[in-house]
């Protein structure tokens, strides 16, 4: 029920914002917001792989009754987080002092000391978010992990109400991204109270130790190269996009992802709700119980984004028109691309819990992040040579190997056009996740078939 009722959150979210966006801002400026957020939302990931490492090792760790452990788990997952804040918000201050954010990002609206200012908040409510979850290793030991999940729901909750009055009130952008770090701020303090009922945690400079230290950053390192995939697959194709075919083709790309996202927002519910269940499944090392949840997330994910996906294609254009007041217009090319990857991934995605909640994840994550410098060096190569070779060199082929026929499609001329050009790109962009997803589901199968057998 708590991850049904984030979902509702997150919908209420896309709902609501998107259209609101629009209205209140120009095309071009909501485009440089989501540029900024891509970028403020790259720069966390660290932290967020070494949330999920204390959480599994947390969990083992309470079951074994090893307080001393515990408390130096979640001393260290801090620690780690206040520091990675200080290097990555004081480089990207440095940074942006001497290369301006609208030559790197390609910002077209937003000046530079705007931009910087609205980085800057958006860069520290993310790692405010990071610290809220400090709290939730000590919930997830105690199957109360539903408890905070409602609490950062309600978080969010707030903070898209405060997006909505603040562009209706027509507030500054970097007032509006200060302001969104405030909900984050009351549920860490909330949490951390709560949780002294469970396990009084007292953070000591006694309780660093080197050896759990260097545990925490080495697992840490590869829970956070999933986030980090995700989010450079996602956030770096977003700026690939608004680099060689400008905002309004970042605007209808990301509007079309955050449609697809409803779907990814169930697989997520699906990872999400087993995870704690199957750490502590596996640190009691009940294999029955382990199978079970496999099957049931693997199978329940997929389903759920094959129903999903056939409601989007079928209601897609009217949902748009509706949704977006027609600024958007429905591709179903693009469309169809995402839900393809989006199926696929949701087999692999939902299985990785094994892998993922006993931290037996190092070879798994190098994997995909190899995977994923080849896909974002694919989108690269697509997006500077594919629309070319639609617009140009493809009617000459066509010319030459059927030279009896004018050519071979009556509607080929407005399809090779630049604007649809464009969009065939961007679906094959899409479409090349392909190289992520095919190789990482045939390893999380044999890898968790041989966990399960050998345990």
């Amino acid at each position: 029920m708590a991850n049904l009722f984030g979902i509702s959150v997150n919908l209420l979210n896309q709902v609501v914002l998107v259209p609101l966006y629009l209205t209140y801002w120009s095309v071009d400026r909501y485009g440089d917001w989501i540029v900024l957020n891509a970028l403020a939302s790259l720069t966390i990931l660290i932290a967020l792989g070494i949330n999920a490492a204390v959480q599994n090792t947390f969990t083992q760790a309470y079951a074994q009754g090893n307080r001393h452990d515990c408390n130096s788990l979640l001393t260290a997952n801090g620690f780690f987080i206040l520091l990675f804040f200080i290097l990555i918000a004081g480089g990207l201050l440095l940074l942006s002092s001497y290369i301006p954010l609208s030559r790197w990002l390609s910002l077209g609206c937003i000046p530079d000391g705007e931009s910087r200012r609205v980085l800057f908040w958006l860069v520290t409510q993310s790692f405010i978010g990071m610290l809220m979850d400090v709290p939730d290793s000590i919930f997830r030991a105690v199957h109360r992990y539903h408890e905070v999940t409602v609490m950062d729901h309600l978080s969010r909750l707030v903070t898209v109400g405060i997006i909505a009055v603040s562009l209706i009130s027509d507030l500054s952008m970097p007032l509006m991204a200060a302001l969104m770090g405030i909900p984050y701020l009351i549920n860490a303090i909330v949490k951390t109270l709560r949780s002294t009922a469970i396990f009084r945690f007292r953070p000591t400079a006694a309780g660093l130790h080197l050896a759990t230290m260097r545990t925490i950053l080495v697992n840490g390192a590869g829970q956070m190269t999933f986030p980090m995939c995700y989010s450079a697959v996602l956030h770096g194709t977003t700026m690939i996009v608004n680099a060689y075919f400008g905002a309004s083709l970042v605007v209808v790309f990301t509007v079309t992802r955050t449609m697809c996202n409803f779907v990814k927002i169930f697989v997520n519910l699906v990872l999400n709700s087993v995870w704690p269940e199957f750490a502590i499944a596996y640190s009691r090392r009940d294999v029955a119980q382990m199978r079970t949840l496999y099957r049931q997330a693997t199978l329940t994910a997929f389903s759920v984004a094959l129903i999903l996906s056939l409601l989007l294609l079928t209601l897609g254009p009217t949902i748009y028109r509706i949704w977006t007041a027609s600024a958007v217009t429905f591709s179903y090319p693009l469309m169809a691309a995402f839900l393809v990857t989006l199926l696929v991934n949701s087999l692999w995605y939902s299985g990785s819990v094994t892998l993922l909640a006993t931290n037996l994840h190092l070879r798994f994550s190098l994997l995909n992040l190899l995977l994923t410098a080849l896909y974002l060096l694919t989108a690269y190569l697509l997006s500077t040579h594919l629309p070319t070779f639609l617009t140009t060199h493809l009617p000459s082929l066509l010319a030459t190997t059927l030279p009896g026929v004018s050519f071979p499609l009556p509607m080929s001329s407005s399809i090779l056009s630049g604007a649809s050009s464009s969009l065939i790109t961007l679906s094959a962009i899409v479409l090349s996740t392909l190289i992520i997803d095919l190789p990482l589901l045939l390893y999380v199968r044999t890898s968790t078939t041989r966990l399960l057998n050998h345990i």
